[in-house]
């Protein structure tokens, strides 16, 4: 028997909800908390603080990377040096190396098509739209994906 798509969605929720219920009613259970501690839960599902709130959840940080994307425009771009500011007003400088690709959006990228997507530092303009994958090394910012997503109107 094959269920329409409103009876998955349906059954679906209806399961979610029943693990929910199942959940809750096991935080209830006073089998390895004492009296007070059931009294307190209770009341505070209920909505009645029995005592000061305790902070359940704490961040944990899983891992952090040196790379960040950024959208902007061209402010100045030379051979070393990428500079962009975003909507928001907030320049950013990245340095450029040998490793820095540049590419025009738009065009799908394969090795096939890659001399054909390939921009040069010089092509790219003031004002030019752009999105930059850039890495942090020590204290300073390398570009390492350039794509220019617009060029500069009027150009």
């Amino acid at each position: 028997m094959k269920l329409s798509r409103f009876e998955t969605l349906f059954t679906a929720a209806l399961v979610t909800a029943m693990f929910c219920l199942q959940a809750e009613a096991q935080k209830l259970r006073p089998a390895s908390q004492g009296a007070a501690k059931q009294a307190a839960l209770i009341s505070a599902l209920k909505g009645k603080a029995a005592g000061p709130a305790k902070r359940t959840y704490e961040p944990v940080v899983l891992g952090n990377s040196r790379s960040f994307v950024i959208e902007g425009r061209v402010v100045a771009a030379s051979k070393g040096r990428i500079e962009i500011r975003t909507p928001r007003g907030a320049l950013y400088r990245f340095e450029a190396d040998y490793q820095t690709t540049y590419f025009q959006s738009g065009a799908l990228v394969s090795i096939s098509t890659l001399p054909d997507v390939s921009l040069r530092p010089s092509d790219l303009r003031a004002a030019d739209r752009v999105e930059i994958v850039a890495e942090r090394e020590g204290q300073r910012s390398v570009a390492r994906i350039v794509t220019r997503i617009a060029t500069a109107r009027g150009q």
